[in-house]
Formats: C-alpha cells, structure tokens, sequence
C-alpha cells in the first residue's frame, strides 16, 4: 500500500484512502478519533471494567468471561477492538492476542474446529514474539491430540527457517504448533489430507482438547506473570462475524458449552443480525455490546465525524463549502464506512476537475439510495412503510446486517438509512415524518 501524507489533498489519493478496503494502521498513522462521548453507553468502560481495570489498578476477573461484541458493518468495530487491544496490552494487566480472522483464515473455507486451532496457534506464536517458548507435558498432549498425522509433520520445514534458526530450547511440541501457525492459512484452505486429519480430530476430541488447553493456559499463565509479560491472558478476535452463518453458528450456538469452558477471558466480534438470535442463550454469553451507530442530528457528533475525515483528507482542498460536507455527514447515519463511501463516490464524480459541492453530493445521495432500493423485495418495503423494526424478525435482522436500517444507542433506537429513506420519500414510498 502506498504511504500517504495525511491529510491528503488531492482527488486521486482522497479516492485510495476514502475506498471501503482502505487498510492502514489507524493509530500509528494519527487517523483514530476518539467517539465515546457521542457514541453514549459507555460500553468500553464497561468492557475494560469487567476485565478487571479498577480505577487505580487491575484486579484479574475470578471466572472467564466471553465477550461478544456487535456492530453495524463499517460502525468501527475494528478500530474498537484495536483499541482495547492497545490499552490492555501490557505488563501490569494483560498478554493480550489480537487476532484478525481475515489474516489468518480463508472466510470460504473456514470449518467451525478451526476456530480452536487458530487459538492455539496464535497464542504460540505470541509466546514466541514475547521469548516465552516453554514446552510443557500439556503442549505435548495437544500435539499428540492435533499435529499427530504424518501429513502435519511434513508441512515445508523452510517456512520456520527465519523464525526459529538454530535457537536453543524451543520443545518439539512447541515448535510443531509454531510451524502450523506458520502454514495455517494455507494449510486450512487447500483442504488437503493435513487439513482433513486436523478438523477430524478436534472435531472427535473437542471437550478433551479444551480440557488440555486449559490445562496448557493456566500453566503459560504463571510462566507470562513470572517473565513480566502480563497478569493473564486475553484474546481479541475481530473479522468473526464475516464467516458463513451455518460456521459460526456452530462455534457460538451448537457448541456454545465449548467455548465458554475456556479457561481464558476472550472478546468475539459477530455480526449484528445475528447477536439476537445467538444472545437467546443467555446462560453461554451474558456479556454482550452492540457498538451503535452516531446520532448525526447532535453538533458535536456531527463535529467528531468531520474530525475522522479531516485526519485522512483535506476538507478545503477537495469540498467547496461546509454545506457539502455536512450533507455527507448528515446522509451518512452515523456510519463511519457510508461517510467514506459517499465522498468517495463524489470525489469521483469530479474524476478530478473540480471541489465537490452540494450539486454532486445530492447526485451521490440519489445513486446511492437508488442502490439501496434495488435490493429490497415487497415484504422489506411493507416492514419500511410501517416501521415496526423488531431485530427479532428476520427480515429485519437482513436488514441490519446490509445496512438499510441502522441501530443507535438505547431502546427502539432502530431507523431507516438516510439514504434510502430519502430516495423512497421522493419517490412516494413513504409519507414525511
């Protein structure tokens, strides 16, 4: 990806770093704004105070909590995650993983056994980063339990070679699972015998894997306080929610036992249509945040919102007036990603020529609500028309994940996207309000 100066300035780099892939590091790059004021709720406070921060100091939790964290597609998700993941990072409170399923994984070929693999995995190479490479009687028995195929113990030996060269007391088991994680996206996605072999046996062997796990976890757990690496584990997983309904509804609703059995307090980010219908099993996941959208219609949301443009673009070298930008804040509901996407459709409407104003925004407003409209069927536009948005109903839980209706902080907080809301009134498929 090409190195930007932010804020950029002119149209062509404002079209790469408004796109909705648009990936950079959003806190080396002084691009994150902090939201929790005109968010509400306060959710991080409540995430980080039930990991155990206390305001003057940290207290380990007494059980292991899972932490399942929703959120409009685009709502800042990520950013959140990352957030945490910084803030509980360190020493004095926790070895914290962060794990992006995109990066590690292949969304198509994802099976619900590999979730735990890619636990361990994970939490071996972050050992390994932080100069912890103890092979205990436990990492045996995982290994024995998973890596036993000859098909595993075959995977490219080269691919280790940078990372564990000739380094001294690095245990057989250790270095197996250090060798997957390696190889894991590829070896996971071929679909070949290692693959078959490693879901097989986890599969058959769930309960007693997480069992050693466990076992594994709490003697790690005395080995990251003792080298000063943290006071307990913690794993954050982002990109969860884009994996196939039928996979992770396996892993948080057939399986929910499973995975609330680990010994290790854990934050799992999941799709927003489905956070009702997995939190109907409040006995597994007690511990629930929906991020809300920004309520657009409060000046100092719509200030903050301008704040996250004005870090990545040059508002004056690229928008004619405060009227234009204001209008794409307003249209985009709170909705971090429907900002970007509509400057960037109106920054390419200029193809480069001139600013973008209130003209071209209003021409951006009407394409995109015209797309919005095209995927709805008579029974969304009936739902539409009489506003009855229960996220109970599937219909409307479709509608929620594809961003046609939008949920904000509170009770009933469910509404119509801006966008669409309007071209259907212009239409004359809605009444004013």
């Amino acid at each position: 990806m090409s190195n930007f100066q932010y804020p950029v300035s002119t149209a062509r780099e404002a079209l790469s770093v408004t796109a909705p892939m648009f990936d950079a590091d959003i806190f080396k790059n002084k691009l994150f704004v902090d939201l929790d004021e005109v968010r509400g709720g306060d959710f991080i406070e409540q995430i980080t105070y039930r990991l155990g921060m206390e305001p003057d100091g940290f207290m380990p939790t007494n059980d292991y909590i899972k932490i399942l964290f929703s959120g409009h597609i685009g709502c800042g998700k990520t950013v959140e995650l990352m957030r945490l993941h910084r803030d509980l990072d360190m020493p004095t409170k926790y070895l914290s993983i962060f794990i992006s399923v995109e990066d590690e994984l292949v969304y198509s070929r994802f099976e619900p056994e590999d979730f735990y693999v890619l636990l361990i995995t994970k939490l071996v190479q972050e050992l390994k980063k932080r100069g912890i490479t103890k092979d205990t009687a436990s990492l045996e028995r995982l290994a024995n339990l998973i890596l036993s195929s000859e098909e595993v113990e075959e995977i490219d030996k080269e691919s280790l070679k940078d990372e564990v060269s000739a380094e001294a007391g690095i245990g057989v088991s250790f270095l197996n699972f250090l060798k997957l994680g390696l190889n894991l996206k590829t070896t996971l996605a071929n679909e070949s015998e290692s693959s078959k072999k490693i879901r097989r046996e986890v599969r058959s062997n769930l309960l007693h894997i997480i069992q050693v796990f466990n076992t594994y976890l709490t003697e790690i757990r005395e080995e990251i306080k003792k080298q000063n690496q943290g006071q307990d584990i913690l794993f954050i997983i982002d990109g969860f929610e884009k994996i196939q309904l039928d996979k992770y509804q396996k892993v948080l609703i057939q399986d929910a036992n499973a995975l609330t059995d680990l010994q290790c307090n854990l934050i799992l980010s999941i799709p927003i249509n489905s956070f009702y219908h997995i939190t109907d099993t409040p006995m597994y996941f007690s511990e629930k945040y929906v991020v809300p959208m920004i309520k657009v219609d409060k000046p100092e949301s719509a200030e903050k919102l301008k704040e996250i443009v004005g870090r990545r673009i040059n508002i004056d070298a690229l928008f004619e007036n405060d009227s234009s930008i204001e209008k794409c804040i307003e249209f985009s509901g709170g909705c971090i990603r429907q900002l970007f996407e509509i400057i960037n459709a109106a920054v390419l409407k200029t193809v480069g020529r001139s600013k973008i104003n209130t003209a071209i925004v209003d021409n951006v407003i009407e394409m995109l609500g015209g797309r919005m409209r095209e995927r709805l069927d008579s029974k969304h536009v009936e739902i539409l028309k009489n506003g009855n948005f229960q996220p109970a109903d599937e219909p409307v839980r479709w509608m929620l994940y594809g961003l046609i209706l939008l949920k904000y902080n509170g009770i009933k907080s469910i509404r119509l996207n801006p966008l669409l809301e309007k071209y259907m009134k212009d239409a004359g498929e809605l009444g004013a309000k």
